[in-house]
């Protein structure tokens, strides 16, 4: 039986042009729907006969990049996300370390015995110290460095001892790199992101829009964009959970590593099974 797989015949590249077009067409409905005179008005002051067909591919085009245009903002909100979350751990870090480190070591002397205070005590020693000498990142590390081991041994052919003497800083950077989609939000989420931001200015151009629902509807899908993308930005930046994401995907490889092995070793007992049925 044939079988067909199309997610390996289209590359994820034509998605993420196509995904241009969904905030073009929301940007573009949601002005003709409020005021449908506006495309045959411009066309009428453009003074230039124009067929069907052009008229089409004119309409596609403009769709297209002005929901790129769009989508690239979106990108600039994500990088001013990664900026602010940068930011923010360093504001908090410090906080950590000269206000709420000394507020605790205060309160334990004076004889306060409370629960959440030890749990300030042990929150602002953990954000407050520099995150190489964080133990549990120490410990992420220690298991990623085994399962890299563990990997290049497997996969790659190279031995605990050959690796031994080599910077592991080298390999970190290399190996158990994270996916696309576990570091970034989707293309989809992107495009609607995007049409947010373009159902905002659609309220610029035709102010009939400036209703509660629609306003409503644009606000949420940038809210729940700037949330999704700001989870993936502590991703991106905090250091244990990057780390543990990376553990995550050498797991994954290493697992990907074991059936390759498996199929590559039933593949070879078959072949053998069937030259002894042949010589037999």
């Amino acid at each position: 039986m044939l079988k067909i797989d199309i997610s390996k015949m289209l590359s994820w590249r034509i998605f993420t042009y196509l995904a241009g077009f969904l905030p073009g067409l929301y940007f573009g409905i949601s002005i003709l729907l409020a005021k449908p005179t506006i495309l045959q008005n411009a066309l009428q002051q453009s003074g230039v006969g124009l067929g069907y067909y052009t008229q089409i591919f004119l309409i596609l085009a403009s769709v297209f990049f002005i929901g790129t245009g769009f989508m690239f903002f979106v990108q600039m909100v994500q990088y001013i996300l990664d900026v602010l979350c940068r930011i923010s751990d360093l504001v908090i870090s410090l906080i950590a370390k000269y206000i709420l480190m000394p507020l605790a070591n205060i309160l334990a002397s004076r004889g306060w015995r409370k629960r959440w205070i030890g749990s300030l005590a042990m929150y602002a020693s953990n954000r407050g110290m520099p995150t190489g000498f964080n133990p549990f990142l120490r410990e992420v590390q220690e298991c990623w460095h085994l399962a890299a081991t563990i990997l290049l041994q497997k996969r790659y052919g190279i031995r605990r001892e050959q690796s031994r003497g080599t910077h592991w800083g080298v390999w970190y950077s290399t190996l158990g790199i994270p996916k696309r989609e576990d570091i970034r939000s989707g293309m989809f989420q992107n495009a609607m992101h995007a049409c947010g931001w373009s159902g905002l200015l659609a309220t610029r151009i035709v102010p009939i829009l400036t209703n509660p629902y629609y306003l409503g509807l644009s606000f949420l899908l940038i809210l729940g964009s700037i949330l999704s993308d700001w989870h993936y930005a502590r991703r991106r930046i905090d250091p244990i959970l990057n780390s543990s994401l990376r553990l995550r995907t050498i797991l994954g490889e290493l697992r990907q590593t074991g059936i390759s092995a498996t199929k590559s070793a039933e593949s070879k007992a078959d072949d053998e099974v069937g030259a002894l049925t042949i010589e037999d």
